[in-house]
């Protein structure tokens, strides 16, 4: 997963090998290793920085976003989301953002506008808002997300992106199907990045970034 530091500049393609999940790389990015449970600096020079801050075991790198000078981590063995400030390069103590306890077995990954999304294992997403949860749900569908890896929007995106191994689907924020994108070339996706102001989504796919424009 990359986290952009710099807005302003249009994603460009690269292609990393190694244990990392990248959707969206900028001149200056934070990116996660999900062998070595760490997320880590990449300098204009593209080479990492020195430092390192370390990941709790139950998190992994589908699991943190962020968000406005936070970073938000989803720990689904300790059912909590982490928030903590992320200021000059140093990550301050986290605190549990969720007001009460939740049920987040089987919690894969997370998205931020505002309101946090949480992705399960069998396809359900469940919201939040200033650490409660929210009436939502995904609309019934004939083929339904049953294994997802990753959902993804911003505030900056009016809809949400559910991705499967093989599969991108497409909802409104009220649950609605608007979309889905299957591709031959779609042989083992990763990770997602979507920048509707650019009409672009961006996949990783194995260890290769593909682009779809957006009509």
């Amino acid at each position: 997963m990359i986290f952009s530091q710099d807005k302003k500049k249009r994603p460009w393609k690269y292609i990393f090998s190694g244990p990392f999940l990248i959707c969206n790389v900028y001149i200056s990015l934070l990116f996660a290793n999900s062998v070595q449970k760490s997320i880590s600096k990449l300098t204009d020079k593209l080479v990492p920085a020195s430092w390192q801050i370390a990941i709790a075991g139950g998190i992994t790198p589908n699991s943190l976003v962020s968000y406005y000078g936070y970073i938000y981590a989803l720990d689904n063995k300790k059912e909590e989301i982490t928030k903590s400030r992320f200021l000059n390069g140093e990550v301050g103590e986290g605190s549990n953002w969720l007001k009460e306890k939740q049920d987040l077995t089987g919690a894969k990954s997370l998205a931020i506008d505002g309101s946090i999304y949480v992705l399960y294992q069998d396809g359900k997403v469940k919201k939040y808002y200033q650490g409660e949860e929210r009436n939502f749900a995904l609309a019934t569908i004939t083929n339904p997300p049953t294994n997802p890896l990753k959902i993804f929007t911003t505030d900056k995106n009016k809809l949400l992106y559910i991705l499967e191994k093989n599969r991108l689907l497409v909802y409104d924020k009220a649950g609605k199907l608007t979309a889905q994108y299957l591709s031959p070339q779609f042989l083992n996706l990763k990770d997602v990045y979507v920048s509707e102001t650019d009409n672009q989504i961006y996949l990783l796919n194995n260890n290769e970034v593909l682009f779809i424009e957006l009509n």
